[in-house]
């Protein structure tokens, strides 16, 4: 097996695939390996930790059919996931790969030469590589601005397990994207065109890498069954294993009708919460609100530090004098979520979840659960 390859694109790819190396670590040793195919078509190269497989390939030549990789000699090696860097460090802009006797793989710009030691492929698990081709088209810049929006409300407690996945349903032509940690609440809902009817549980940090993935990419294909979610972005495939469980039904928690809202400006509310967290170290970052027709305070006491009682001008109230106690970390990366100069802040009760909403973002909601005593 013997090849040549523009140093970027093969950088580009196996930075890529070698994401599954940064989220999780891998089942077994021989996985710590990028799995490298070349033929005179194209080059596949596949890497996987247990959980997440990515897969993505490169056409020998490019769409004005110039030759990008010119192979010598077809065939598939296992090349160690350090070597990313090594080839980052090469200066020329060409880099040649060739498997000497099955055992090591020569690694050379013409100048600097890197020979090592290569595990044999058969060693290389089975992956199932197999594609459902009943896929879902999603608008890829709504996808990545939705898992934006909703998967920071997952819990990133490994004991939590299913709390640490985000919900994804797909009913009545809406992609239904839900996450939560039982103290917040995030739920984003995009239309799509598609008559399916499916519920998964993703793990959360997949999903953001995912997203990451799909940046200055053109398109973005899904599609479930009950083991995993295949993700088809331009020429990369990301096979995801699912969580199982069931999901809590978040429908009971946004079901109440509200009594009491208020207008706000969102940047100048989470500029307050700013100055109220720099209160507080390693600790709840807890905040009161109370809100009447004439005055909006933010009033917090910290044990070591001190106390702070912060005012918000630009706002709007029409009930009686409220109270609710809440974390301000939690309130500060709910109104982040909206890309919106005003936000409603909604309320049933000083005991009871506060829910964020926006006129300019109707399909998305964001929950935030009080805190019964303020310390």
């Amino acid at each position: 097996m013997k090849f040549m390859i523009k140093k970027p694109l093969i950088l580009n790819a196996l930075s890529t695939v070698g994401r599954v190396f940064q989220t999780s670590k891998v089942a077994l040793p021989i996985l710590n390996n990028f799995k490298i195919s070349v033929s005179k078509d194209n080059l596949i190269i596949v890497a996987a930790n247990g959980e997440t497989t990515i897969q993505t390939k490169i056409d020998t030549t490019d769409e004005n059919g110039d030759q990008i990789i010119n192979v010598d000699t077809e065939g598939e090696f296992l090349l160690n996931n350090r070597s990313t860097e090594m080839i980052r460090k090469l200066a020329g802009s060409d880099v040649e790969f060739d498997l000497i006797d099955n055992s090591f793989i020569l690694i050379s710009d013409g100048n600097s030469e890197f020979r090592l030691n290569s595990e044999r492929v058969k060693e290389y698990p089975d992956l199932d590589l197999s594609i459902n081709k009943d896929f879902v088209n999603l608008d890829i810049q709504q996808f990545i601005k939705a898992v934006n929006q909703v998967s920071f409300a997952a819990s990133n407690k490994e004991m939590a397990n299913i709390l640490s996945a985000v919900n994804i349903k797909i009913k009545d032509k809406k992609l239904i994207m839900s996450a939560t940690d039982a103290n917040r609440l995030s739920r984003k809902i995009i239309d799509i065109d598609s008559d399916k009817e499916i519920e998964i549980n993703i793990p959360s940090k997949t999903l953001i890498d995912i997203s990451r993935m799909c940046e200055n990419k053109k398109s973005l294909l899904i599609s479930f069954d009950p083991r995993r979610a295949t993700f088809k972005i331009d020429d990369t495939i990301v096979f995801s294993n699912l969580l199982t469980g069931s999901y809590p039904n978040l429908d009971t928690i946004l079901a109440p009708k509200y009594t009491i809202d208020c207008l706000v400006n969102s940047k100048e509310l989470i500029d307050a919460m700013g100055r109220v967290s720099l209160l507080f170290i390693d600790r709840q970052t807890a905040a009161r609100l109370v809100i009447s027709p004439n005055e909006f305070k933010i009033i917090a006491r910290s044990p070591q530090f001190g106390s702070i009682e912060d005012k918000i001008k630009d706002y709007k109230f029409d009930s009686q004098e409220f109270e609710i106690s809440l974390d301000c970390d939690y309130i500060v990366s709910a109104l982040r979520a909206f890309d919106c100069q005003y936000v409603k802040l909604q309320f049933t009760g000083e005991v009871k979840p506060m829910f964020i909403r926006s006129d300019d973002e109707p399909n998305l909601v964001q929950v935030v659960t009080p805190l019964r005593i303020l310390n």
